[in-house]
């Protein structure tokens, strides 16, 4: 028997276009004497459709697309289709895998372990299946889980093992419909996962993962063959739509690995394909970013042009009194050598003029934070202003270590659609700045080198407010990623002091988080809908 797997980047709710796609690569595999057509999890709806699931009207349309499935299938008898979708059955919405040959469901599994943690809360919309079974098609005996259902490692979590129930059935083959989200390494564990899924069942296992950038979530694709021995038959690409189609009977001749990206590579290409998808699937087309001279708004705005194009993407530098010099000219080399439409706009007879109508409530109050965070809203202003004139999105450029400390300003360099650095530790994003260099200069060198600063007050470093990052970074990871206690975390060789201050500053600031952009997520814990923490709370420590 010959499969396809289908590597699709589904948009949410767009049934119509999804549809339209499902069958442009459903006729093309007819055409390739493929018998079984394997999809996503979800792909009809995309993943995860969220509280359209709550609406009937939204269901109902689901139904009327999966009977024009079923209508397509007629006019290609030969050939089957398994792909996932919301179904609602006996007055029960299911998050379910079917599978339609000429014009009949002739099979359909339900997701029997619902995730209920981080970003996944799928028991607010779906009921687990309360059966599993098998179909036989083809001459082959089947067997379908759907995403959770085989990630053996949650299995505390639930009262059913669906690995364990095809031990003793017999099965020919196992296919697992997917919509797992990338996190760093991920994939690498997924594969391995499904490799001992293989190992155990002594069948070849197809895995067929969602990909594409829905929000704030980002799914790599990566879907796979592996065979009994847990060597991959086939495997399709990192972070963009792909097509495989390989004969059961024939396994293809291959180097049996699993290719897995270099880490900062992984990253990188993650990134790209959530801002491209953020701006295409939100109706959008330009963003504008504000060019610091710095790091953090260097590897945003480079890795923007290789999402969007240099066409659209606009910097713009906004320099106050307190701006150096040289933060001018990175930028502008910054801008030329991503050949990007590049503006200067100083905020400083705006900020004068704030300073000047405040002063009679001011009176001779001391400069203080309150100066500084003035002259990020006045940026603020101008860059949501551009973005407003030229219908355009606002790019946030902040770093995951400033939003773990608060160091950065509500309705300032916090404003924006899309917060692209927002789960990337300062020293990543150093990490990702050498990545975009090893062909050519594009961020440039005095950017990399030079002390971090906000440039807000006179000689100002971001080391006057915060732990050197080679300290700050692995303790919020040990805290955020991780869940260790403070105790944990001095354990590891961390100084007390430093420990201790860092996770109440940390505690402090959810306010700020709680207004924040919404942030591209690349690690297990991103700061967002995962990380749902109370705002008012007195935390011990």
């Amino acid at each position: 028997m010959k499969i396809a797997l289908v590597q699709m980047n589904p948009v949410i709710a767009d049934l119509q276009s999804n549809f339209d796609r499902m069958k442009h690569h459903f006729e093309a595999c007819a055409l390739q004497d493929v018998s079984l057509v394997i999809f996503s999890e979800c792909v009809l709806t995309g993943y995860p459709p969220q509280d359209l699931l709550c609406r009937h009207d939204f269901i109902d349309s689901v139904h009327r697309y999966i009977n024009k499935i079923k209508l397509m299938t007629k006019s290609f008898p030969d050939l089957a289709i398994c792909f996932g979708t919301p179904f609602f059955e006996f007055g029960t919405l299911f998050n379910s895998a079917c599978v339609i040959h000429n014009g009949n469901l002739i099979f359909k599994q339900d997701k029997i372990n619902l995730p209920n943690y981080d970003i996944f809360d799928e028991k607010r919309y779906f009921s687990s299946g309360t059966k599993q079974d098998i179909f036989c098609f083809k001459g082959y005996r089947i067997g379908i889980t759907i995403c959770e259902d085989a990630w053996k490692k949650d299995y505390h979590l639930y009262n059913h093992n669906p690995i364990d129930f095809f031990c003793d059935k017999n099965i020919d083959l196992m296919l697992n419909l997917s919509a797992s989200p990338f996190e760093v390494s991920k994939d690498v564990i997924r594969f391995d996962l499904f490799a001992n899924h293989a190992k155990t069942l002594d069948v070849p296992v197809v895995v067929v993962n969602q990909v594409g950038a829905n929000d704030h979530l980002i799914f790599d694709g990566n879907s796979f063959v592996v065979s009994p021995f847990g060597d991959v038959l086939c495997q399709l690409s990192s972070f963009s739509e792909d097509v495989s189609s390989l004969s059961l009977d024939k396994p293809p001749s291959v180097d049996g690995m699993y290719h897995a990206l270099p880490l900062t590579a992984s990253i990188h290409d993650a990134i790209v394909l959530g801002i491209r998808d953020y701006v295409a699937k939100t109706g959008f087309k330009n963003v504008v970013i504000g060019l610091s001279g710095g790091i953090d708004s260097a590897v945003t705005c480079a890795l923007a042009v290789k999402a969007l194009g240099s066409e659209n993407v606009k910097g713009v530098s906004l320099p106050s009194q307190f701006s150096s010099e040289g933060s001018l000219i990175d930028a502008k080399s910054l801008a030329d050598n991503l050949n990007i439409e590049y503006s200067v706009i100083s905020i400083e007879a705006i900020y004068n003029q704030c300073l000047l109508d405040l002063a009679p409530i001011f009176h001779d109050l001391e400069p203080n934070v309150t100066e500084e965070n003035l002259q990020a809203r006045s940026r603020g202003i101008l860059l949501m202003a551009i973005a407003n004139k030229f219908n355009a999105l606002v790019l946030s450029t902040g770093n995951k270590s400033e939003l773990a400390m608060g160091y950065c300003t509500l309705y300032g360099d916090m404003c924006g659609a899309l917060s692209v650095l927002g789960d990337v530790s300062k020293t990543r994003v150093y990490e990702l700045a050498r990545f975009i260099n090893q062909d050519s200069t594009i961020i440039p060198e005095n950017s990399l080198s030079k002390p971090p600063s906000a440039e807000l007050r006179p000689n100002q470093k971001d080391s006057d407010s915060l732990p050197a990052y080679d300290q700050l970074d692995p303790i919020i990871n040990f805290y955020i990623e991780d869940g260790l206690d403070a105790s944990s975390i001095i354990e590891q060789g961390y100084d007390q002091e430093m420990v201790m201050s860092v996770i109440k500053t940390i505690c402090i600031n959810e306010y700020k988080r709680s207004q924040a952009p919404i942030t591209l997520k690349i690690t297990s814990q991103a700061f967002g809908n995962g990380r749902r923490f109370p705002i008012a709370m007195n935390l011990s420590c």
